[in-house]
C-alpha cells in the first residue's frame, strides 16, 4: 500500500468517526426528548387526576 492510499484511508476513517459522533449525539438527544415526553405525559395525567378529585 502506498502513502497516498494510506492517507486516503485515514481521511475516510476520520470522516466516518465524525459521522458516528454526530449520530451518537442525535441518538442521545432523541433519548432525552423521549424521556421528557414521558415526563410531560405523566405530569399532564397527574394534573388531570388532581382536577377530577
Amino acid at each position: 500500500m502506498n502513502q497516498e492510499t494510506g492517507e486516503a484511508i485515514l481521511e475516510a476513517v476520520k470522516g466516518l468517526n465524525r459521522r458516528m459522533d454526530s449520530i451518537d449525539k442525535r441518538l442521545e438527544q432523541s433519548e432525552k426528548s423521549k424521556t421528557s415526553e414521558k415526563d410531560k405525559k405523566e405530569f399532564v395525567q397527574g394534573v388531570m387526576n388532581g382536577m377530577r378529585k
